[in-house]
């Protein structure tokens, strides 16, 4: 927890190695994602194994990439999810929920929030208009067992965004670090 800020977990997403996975551990980080696909499959239970037994003695918790599937409720990845009204199947969250007893991710989760949309259309991008899910639908989900929602294409629009505000407004920047 950061003092001032309503984040409450930092996730290391698809570490592909032990030492990935170990080096987010030792730098704070309250779960880790390991994925060793690239491995065979026994390889990737040992690496995964290995991973756990190190992250639970350090109160972190583990998700792992074993080639299991992953339930889909109407989401999807990318900027468009939805080409009418947004519409997930929230009842079959619970379901899956009772019938796995396992931690349930919902990937595909971003908003798309249209005035970043906006605001990168107007620093020079060219974004088409996409919709994701509306909150209220992210929240009936998680209320239904959701643990982890991912939102990557949010992140990306409004690092995009924020690079785009930089160029436009401070042209001589090229080290994005100051």
């Amino acid at each position: 927890e950061f003092p001032g800020s309503r984040c409450r977990r930092w996730h290391r997403d698809h570490g592909d190695s032990f030492e990935s996975c170990k080096l987010a551990i030792d730098l704070g980080m309250s779960s880790v994602m390991i994925d060793a696909s690239h491995h065979s499959y026994e390889e990737n239970i040992a690496i995964t194994k290995k991973v756990v037994e190190y992250a639970h003695a350090r109160g972190v918790s583990v998700e792992a990439e074993l080639g299991t599937l992953a339930i889909a409720i109407g989401t999807s990845h990318g900027s468009v999810k939805f080409k009418g009204t947004p519409k997930l199947a929230i009842d079959l969250v619970a379901e899956c929920r009772d019938a796995t007893g396992v931690p349930l991710v919902l990937h595909g989760a971003s908003s798309v929030f249209q005035e970043t949309r906006e605001e990168i259309n107007r620093l020079g991008g060219a974004m088409p208009e996409g919709f994701g899910c509306p909150t209220d639908m992210i929240q009936a989900a998680i209320t239904k067992g959701i643990t982890k929602i991912n939102t990557d294409t949010d992140l990306r629009m409004a690092f995009t965004a924020a690079i785009r505000k930089t160029f436009v407004e401070a042209p001589a920047v090229f080290d994005l670090r100051r």
